[in-house]
């Protein structure tokens, strides 16, 4: 894969690299804040790492057409490819698009993002060049916008996963006890309670964070789910002139189950595809594939839009169907609290997988500057008593020159 690199390298810009050694790959918007150019802020420095330990660095990309400092950017990294102390160790690919890409990422041995703290440092370049065998290269504190994002989300996930657990729980109760009830205001009471239920989880479902849908996968500019009105509205068609629970039920598997029923075209909005995962680290993901369309959120509208249904004025069901109605509807409830537990407890073992890179990042943060101190720093006590050393000689100087010149105050007035 590397030299196939060199030959792109080669063929685009005339220059001849190795393929037999280390090389560091730099490719993406040249932004003020990315710091394109910070390798050849120390020349010398570069350049004796590079005699000592031979590496060779690949650039590539584009500034926005109206961002001027990033233009001067590209410009200063070109004159440092030209410059006679790294012609042979530094090139600079043209016309990035796509296909440099895949060769970059694929060709590289490290993967390099350098930007201002606490500026991004997990794009997905960096996930490529992991996924093609290379060393991501990034600033540690850059991955604290994806974990404070990462927990931020999921927190906000759980606390309405938590709403609706217990909004769903205390009705399917409600509906499990409606057999008994003799009396046809108490279900009538209870069925509009559940549309009250469905309305609510349908905007639980529909909730937001960062201006993004949560649980409409990659589709997070909209909501996922439709309206329980429109939800009613589409199943009160659906329903009409059915006279069984085992028919209301059928249709209700097709509209809610099968592929390309009416959940899938007319519910749910969102999309098919999961987020892509979070870049918490160099080498630690968070996947949070929990969407409005799973099979527990489907089974648990479908339960409450029964229960709702069953009191509807244009459909007119008896009272013997409204009841088997309700209580099918306890059941279905009742059935989709352990599926709703298990995803909870998955989202819980990922918000303590996020704690736990968030609290790994911090304390490899502090190491690395723990070490930068050992390395320019100076003890204070040795500082102290140099300090004092240099006085004294000073002091002893000073005396033997004036006895030597003979330097007073008498000596002076004569």
């Amino acid at each position: 894969l590397r030299a196939h690199l060199v030959a792109q390298i080669r063929e685009l810009t005339g220059k001849q690299l190795r393929d037999d050694v280390l090389t560091i790959g730099f490719a993406r918007r040249f932004a003020p804040y990315k710091r394109g150019a910070l390798l050849f802020s120390q020349p010398e420095r570069l350049r004796a790492l590079m005699d000592e330990v031979p590496f060779q660095i690949v650039y590539a990309g584009k500034a926005h057409p109206h961002d001027t400092p990033g233009k001067a950017i590209v410009r200063d990294v070109l004159k440092w490819s030209a410059d006679r102390r790294f012609r042979d160790c530094v090139a600079f690919l043209p016309d990035h698009d796509l296909h440099t890409g895949r060769i970059l990422t694929a060709g590289c041995d490290v993967w390099l993002n350098n930007p201002r703290r606490p500026k991004e440092a997990s794009g997905t370049s960096g996930q490529k060049a992991s996924l093609n065998g290379g060393l991501n290269l990034s600033v540690l504190d850059g991955f604290r916008i994806a974990t404070t994002e990462a927990a931020q989300t999921t927190g906000v996930m759980q606390t309405t996963l938590g709403a609706i657990q217990t909004r769903t729980e205390d009705v399917s109760l409600t509906l499990l006890q409606t057999d008994i009830m003799v009396s046809e205001s108490l279900r009538s009471t209870v069925a509009k309670d559940a549309l009250s239920a469905l309305t609510s989880v349908m905007s639980d479902l529909n909730r937001t964070t960062y201006g993004r849908s949560l649980f409409g996968g990659t589709a997070t500019d909209r909501a996922p789910l439709g309206t329980s009105d429109t939800l009613i509205a589409d199943l009160r068609g659906l329903l009409a002139g059915v006279t069984t629970l085992a028919g209301i039920e059928a249709q209700l598997d097709a509209w809610f189950d099968a592929p390309g029923g009416g959940f899938e075209t007319q519910t749910y909005q969102g999309s098919t595809t999961n987020l892509a995962p979070f870049q918490l680290g160099p080498s630690e993901r968070a996947a949070l594939d929990v969407r409005a369309d799973d099979q527990v959120f489907r089974d648990m509208i479908r339960g409450l839009a029964l229960a709702a249904i069953s009191d509807d004025d244009i459909l007119d069901f008896d009272q013997g169907l409204r009841a088997e109605m309700l209580a099918s509807a306890g059941n279905q409830l009742l059935q989709t609290q352990v599926p709703l537990t298990e995803l909870r407890a998955g989202l819980g073992a990922l918000e303590a997988r996020i704690e736990e890179t968030v609290t790994r990042n911090a304390a490899e943060t502090t190491a690395t500057r723990l070490a930068r101190l050992d390395l320019i720093a100076v003890d204070p006590y040795e500082t102290a008593t140099q300090l004092e050393n240099a006085q004294l000689q000073l002091e002893s100087l000073y005396t033997v020159t004036a006895r030597a010149a003979r330097l007073s105050f008498t000596e002076y007035m004569r």
